[in-house]
């Protein structure tokens, strides 16, 4: 969702002529690592619980007791612990696969484009040529 606002609003802020209004690879790449930047601060908490969860620290505790728990021992700012290489990771992981996406979708619309003006190309000649009139000699 975040990339797909991020693309929309990148759009909305270029003006360019409607057949070009598709981010290229590199802008596809830059939101794809401010999206996945974003995504990985908005969620780091939540990672940090699961992982404390998973590693049995919270064994058979309700995640809002855990969250309890957290809290009055170490402090909300624990919660953000990590923030940082996460954030890092997330943002590089999310510029590599939406560039990939956009280079892959292009070169496949292009392939297949070619492969249909290819065919459409075989259909006329093949008409033209049922067209021709048959001359037979006597």
């Amino acid at each position: 969702v975040t990339y797909e606002q991020l693309r929309r609003s990148l759009k909305n802020l270029k003006s360019r002529p409607s057949d070009q209004s598709e981010p290229t690879s590199k802008e596809s790449a830059l939101i794809g690592c401010m999206a996945g930047a974003l995504t990985g601060a908005l969620t780091c908490p939540l990672d940090m619980l699961k992982t404390r969860m998973m590693l049995n620290e919270m064994a058979g505790k309700a995640w809002w007791q855990a969250v309890r728990e957290i809290v009055s021992k170490e402090g909300p700012a624990v919660f953000l612990s990590g923030i940082g290489p996460r954030v890092v990771w997330i943002g590089v992981g999310g510029s590599i696969f939406f560039a990939t996406l956009d280079i892959m979708e292009k070169s496949l619309l292009a392939y297949t484009t070619q492969r249909e003006n290819d065919a459409s190309k075989k259909v006329r000649r093949k008409q033209n040529q049922q067209q021709q009139p048959v001359t037979l000699e006597v």
